[in-house]
């Protein structure tokens, strides 16, 4: 399910930016050609604006200007006066005769655009002017201009100008192979970026999904445990029709049962943000006191102490929910109780870093290897793989990040000088209550 989710985020975000950049290349490239074409008509109006002015006012046209203009700009010009043609053979050779272009010229003008040329008279009715594509005999391309000029009353010029389009047409081709290979590159490009990125977008949500998957396993596995109790106490119960052992069996079972359930409402009501936080002035240095005497008989059937460490200074008075304080603290006095021996104590610092009200549970039993200390924060997660140990849920410690998380802190956990863990969390402290705390 994730991998088609990967590739079907890849795939319609690769085909939406494809078709962007398609678009928008093809616009681009319709846009050069026409500027290339946009600069031909140019040069070639040019051509024409010189050589009318040239028949209308100069007496004669010199043969070699009309060799160069057609050298430099690969074209054929053809002038006829009153039906006689001038007498220049012409200096561009084109791949067909020059001779059976201009008469194509003259005839598709002719036919496809009305343009007759009658020799002396010009009717003014009729079309003066024709600009059209040609073939020639390879399949080469050419552009055509014909244009009828009133030199004067009884004259009657034809101007005729073939450009040879091979090279427009080899520069447009170029231009579509370069723009054809650039966006190749580029959708290869955007695509390996499209999966990559997919990949990466969907890291979070198999993260997500394989959680809760092992939360739905684990949560089966703790739920089932007790129930699994209880109905093989009601059929030894019924071989030997006593109760007394059952009884309390089933009210241990029920009451583990009871916790777990509590402890999943915890983090659902988390989960979904409907967890309010009921704030008051709450002095920390009392609260650490309630909680360690309230471990403290714990601490005594384990042979243990519970030490503490305070700063010179006061601790702040912080405003903040007082029932998850207490909660955190009991979850990580009773954690540190549980991976540590019975005959070790637990302390608990208690100091304010720049902004932070750090409160640490320190232990000095067997430790959290690296990989574990921050997976040990996920639900049901417990080091022991095997599960024996149905004491606890595994849901401890996430309660207590969910609860400080709540109050915009961290939690986190590091290796204690000489064996053992450090479970510390931060409450983050606004400007006027360490100001206060230090006075």
């Amino acid at each position: 399910m994730i991998t088609r989710l990967k590739w079907r985020t890849a795939s319609i975000s690769f085909v939406i930016v494809a078709l962007v950049v398609t678009v928008l290349s093809a616009l681009l490239l319709r846009l050069n050609i026409n500027q290339l074409e946009a600069s031909r008509d140019t040069v070639f109006l040019n051509i024409f604006q010189t050589l009318l002015s040239k028949i209308r006012f100069d007496t004669s046209i010199n043969d070699r200007w009309l060799a160069e203009v057609e050298i430099e700009n690969n074209c054929i010009i053809d002038i006829s006066e009153n039906e006689k043609p001038l007498f220049f053979s012409g200096a561009y050779i084109p791949k067909t005769n020059r001779t059976v272009l201009i008469d194509q010229a003259k005839a598709i003008a002719q036919q496809d655009f009305g343009l007759v040329y009658t020799g002396v008279f010009y009717q003014s009715l009729q079309p003066a002017e024709a600009e059209f594509d040609l073939k020639g005999e390879e399949d080469e391309l050419y552009r055509a201009y014909v244009r009828m000029v009133q030199i004067s009353e009884r004259n009657l010029a034809l101007l005729i100008v073939i450009v040879d389009s091979s090279l427009l047409q080899r520069q447009i081709l170029d231009i579509k192979t370069i723009f054809f290979l650039s966006v190749s590159f580029t959708l290869l490009f955007l695509f390996i970026i499209s999966v990559i990125l997919a990949h990466l977008s969907v890291i979070p949500v198999k993260k997500s999904f394989l959680q809760q998957r092992d939360f739905i396993a684990s949560a089966s596995h703790e739920l089932r445990s007790p129930l699994a109790v209880m109905k093989a106490g009601v059929g030894v119960t019924r071989l030997s029709g006593n109760t007394d052992k059952l009884i309390p069996t089933i009210e241990g079972e029920i009451e583990r049962m009871s916790h777990l359930v509590d402890d999943l409402l915890l983090l659902a009501q988390s989960d979904e943000s409907r967890r309010s936080i009921h704030k008051s002035t709450v002095d920390m240095e009392i609260l650490l006191l309630e909680a360690i005497e309230m471990m403290t008989p714990l601490a005594e059937k384990s042979c243990r102490k519970i030490g503490v460490t305070l700063p010179d200074f006061h601790l702040p008075v912080i405003q903040a929910d007082r029932f998850m304080l207490i909660q955190v603290m009991e979850i990580l006095i009773n954690n540190a109780f549980d991976h540590s021996q019975s005959n070790e104590d637990i302390e608990i610092r208690a100091d304010v870093k720049k902004d932070q009200l750090c409160i640490s549970v320190i232990d000095h039993g067997i430790g959290i290897i690296k990989s574990e200390q921050k997976r040990v924060f996920e639900r049901f997660h417990r080091v022991d793989k095997s599960r024996t140990d149905r004491s606890h849920s595994g849901l401890g410690l996430s309660i207590a990040q969910e609860y400080v998380l709540a109050h915009r802190g961290n939690i986190y956990i590091i290796d204690t000088a000489g064996g053992g863990t450090t479970v510390t969390f931060e409450i983050p402290l606004t400007k006027r209550r360490l100001r206060d705390s230090v006075d």
